[in-house]
């Protein structure tokens, strides 16, 4: 029988609508009802962290911005404490700056260190990357949260591949069978039965792909087909030029009434807004694994996607929707139109996608697989 773990996730940023955050936020959940005791560290609030804190976690926000400071020393040593005086068993890296300090921890404590790979480092430097050829091999084991997302790191990294896992992200069934609308139409726009929905669940910034996707709707207007797509998600883009960029090509070609832009909606009510979709688009440049797919999927929608990272290990193109080529605005809209023209295999694509979630990628099968990558590495620093 295994032992209970003391298990510390450190993570940058705890806000609420990230993918890490969220893959964090369900295997903290997870362990800590299998009976390990969970404890968090990031280097910056959010909301993601006062709801850990009020679910009982126990959360050290180091307010770190620089590393390579007199506060990332500070931060560095209070880790060290933490792991020391709460006696921790695994350590937990999530994104650059968290694989750093958990490289000298490693060092310094000898603590089991999982690092967890989310994307396909599409913003990594040269430096970055010298770097994590150097720390990659001080690391216990490495998680990746696709098989794209680990044949990237061992072709640019150049690193052996029997020290990485493949662990996908996982989705809560029960988030989608009770979902409810709440407090009011949160959806805060009208959803019309005449038309088919198309949504795009994303925070509106380049590597999103969104533009893409709005060329495609020029492109399906003039078809006459009775559509509409909604936008869902925060802009991310923190001076707007890209935000603007896509409202200026909307107006330009008279798209206002094809497109809406729902904004602020909180995570919670994803699964309630996604029921009511008819088809799901991701025209990212970039993905590790999409939750956004997988979310879409567990709401039987059919999922175009571009073929990027992971999106084709969660996407049976012409079973569960289909797999088009990234900035590709025509392969969008015929893919798009191919699924509102056929009734008939839009609804078998649905059952398709929620049997394949069901069956890969369950939030009980990515605990299974976390926890065990966890027992391994701590039975192989034992010998």
């Amino acid at each position: 029988m295994y032992k209970k773990l003391k298990i510390l996730f450190l993570i940058e940023l705890l806000k609420r609508t990230g993918g890490a955050e969220q893959n964090l936020y369900m295997l903290s959940k997870g362990l800590r009802k299998r009976g390990h005791i969970v404890l968090i560290s990031c280097m910056k609030g959010g909301e993601l962290a006062t709801l850990m804190r009020n679910d009982g976690f126990f959360l050290k926000d180091l307010s770190l911005k620089k590393i390579n400071s007199f506060n990332g020393l500070k931060s560095l040593f209070t880790l060290v404490k933490i792991i020391k005086t709460k006696k921790i068993d695994v350590l937990v890296t999530y994104h650059l700056k968290s694989d750093y300090l958990g490289a000298v921890i490693k060092f310094l404590t000898g603590v089991v260190v999982i690092s967890s790979r989310r994307d396909m480092g599409y913003n990594l430097k040269s430096r970055h990357i010298k770097t994590y050829r150097i720390i990659n091999n001080i690391f216990s084991h490495i998680i990746a949260v696709s098989s794209a997302v680990k044949n990237q790191v061992v072709k640019t990294q150049k690193i052996k591949p029997n020290i990485i896992t493949v662990i996908p992200n996982g989705v809560n069934f029960k988030n989608f069978n009770t979902s409810q609308q709440k407090n009011g139409d949160i959806f805060q726009c009208d959803i019309s039965q005449e038309y088919t929905k198309i949504c795009c669940l994303a925070n509106i910034r380049p590597i999103k792909g969104q533009k893409y996707l709005v060329e495609a709707v020029n492109i399906l207007k003039k078809d006459n087909i009775k559509f509409h797509l909604y936008f869902i998600g925060i802009v991310y883009d923190h001076k707007g030029s890209y935000y603007e960029e896509i409202l200026q090509y909307i107006k330009d070609n008279n798209l206002e009434n094809f497109i809406t832009f729902t904004r602020n909606i909180s995570h919670e009510y994803v699964p309630f807004v996604l029921k009511k979709m008819d088809i799901s688009v991701i025209p990212s440049l970039s993905e590790g694994m999409s939750n956004s797919v997988l979310e879409s999927m567990t709401a039987g929608l059919p999922v175009v996607a571009t073929g990027v990272g992971g999106n084709p290990e969660c996407v049976i193109n012409g079973k569960t929707g289909y797999i088009v080529p990234p900035k590709d605005s025509v392969a969008l809209a015929s893919a798009i139109h191919k699924i509102i023209m056929n009734n008939t295999m839009r609804k078998s694509m649905s059952v398709n996608s929620k049997e394949r979630i069901k069956n890969h990628f369950s939030e009980k099968l990515l605990i299974k697989n976390f926890e065990k990558v966890l027992f391994e590495n701590i039975i192989k620093r034992k010998r």
